[in-house]
């Protein structure tokens, strides 16, 4: 990447930093470890972009809806979205590893439309989409739920009323 864009700068954010050789990092290869950091939106936002280029699933993967509330366009690899069952692939530049990841950041970085275009969306569209329609509907019906304890088990019925706005207090009716 810096052989093409050698203005380039990796900024390695969190604790994942302390895993980069200490002669590596803030050398002369444009990596610069900086920590963990209170408030990501200092430097997220359409002029960065999130990377995620793992290969299996892992903590990662809320990082790239992180990336998208902060509105940064995300590049990933498919390992990146495992649990999201395909739900993000048309709001991230997904690809494969190696080359074809580089050659994707390159691309988004020289491509200031496509990085615009590609977060805007993911900012406008992504919230509905990870949103709890279907837990809210659920908890709105009559549910039978079995109640275990260590000496005996019960079937009740339970009546959880409809989660309105962002107030996500309720009470259990029984």
């Amino acid at each position: 990447v810096r052989a093409q864009l050698p203005a380039t700068e990796l900024w390695v954010v969190g604790t994942v930093g302390q895993l980069v050789p200490k002669d590596i990092a803030d050398g002369p290869l444009g990596i610069r470890v900086l920590g963990k950091i209170d408030d990501l939106a200092e430097i997220g936002g359409r002029q960065s972009i999130g990377l995620a280029p793992t290969t299996t699933a892992s903590g990662v993967s809320i990082k790239v809806v992180e990336y998208m509330s902060l509105g940064m366009p995300a590049l990933v690899l498919p390992g990146a979205l495992t649990g999201y069952d395909h739900l993000l692939d048309d709001y991230v530049i997904k690809t494969e590893p190696d080359a074809a990841f580089c050659s994707a950041l390159i691309r988004l970085l020289k491509d200031e439309e496509l990085r615009k275009r590609t977060a805007a969306r993911a900012f406008e569209d992504v919230p509905n989409l990870l949103s709890n329609h279907e837990l809210r509907r659920w908890l709105a019906n009559d549910q039978t739920t079995k109640i275990c304890t260590a000496d005996r088990a019960e079937e009740r019925t339970t009546k959880h009323p409809p989660i309105e706005g962002t107030d996500h207090r309720h009470e259990l009716q029984a």
